[in-house]
């Protein structure tokens, strides 16, 4: 069995990745399976959004609901290579990288 890219469940104030829009903030904590393309793949999330009074929900995400509307705005390097993004596909001087 291969090893589960950002399988490592990771802390709120250090994410695999975060996503923003509109006022609300996805930040990718642990990643369930290697193929993002499959349908219901999941992610553990922290969310906040004006619903939340500044405070963060987690739970689990269907990957096409985070990645189909929102915007990458920071990421770990695994998380790159486990969402399969080229650089050409990403403006990588605009993401953030994140580190451990």
């Amino acid at each position: 069995m291969a090893k589960i890219l950002c399988g490592k469940t990771r802390k709120t104030e250090t994410p695999w990745a975060i996503f923003k829009r509109d006022g609300w903030e996805w930040r990718i904590l642990k990643n369930y399976q290697n193929d993002v393309n499959k349908n219901y793949a999941r992610w553990f999330c922290a969310v906040k959004s004006p619903m939340t009074h500044g405070s963060w929900e987690m739970g689990d995400t269907y990957v096409s609901q985070v990645m189909g509307s929102r915007y990458l705005v920071a990421a770990h390097p695994d998380f790159i290579e486990h969402i399969g993004w080229e650089p050409s596909t990403v403006a990588l001087a605009e993401l953030e990288i994140l580190g451990d």
